[in-house]
């Protein structure tokens, strides 16, 4: 009976030795991806709402020279006349 059960550790022993550490790093191994994916994601709203501030400043700022140069052309076109 001790020379099967000796045996049958042999054989299993690595494989539930295997399965105890897998188990044991589960819950370690899930937090670790809800963490990167909530790293990634704060991430990529940041990049969006950086793209979204810088877009809207160069849209002012495209605007105001817009202006600027219309109202030196039409300045200089009331003086010519």
């Amino acid at each position: 009976m001790s020379n099967e059960i000796a045996r049958v550790a042999e054989e299993e022993g690595p494989r539930l030795w295997r399965k105890h550490l897998s188990d044991s790093f589960a819950e370690s191994r899930l937090r670790a991806v809800l963490l990167s994916f909530f790293a990634v994601t704060a991430i990529a709203l940041a990049c969006v709402g950086l793209c979204g501030t810088l877009s809207y400043f160069v849209g002012i700022r495209a605007k105001w020279a817009c202006d600027w140069h219309w109202e030196r052309r039409a300045a200089r076109s009331s003086r010519a006349s």
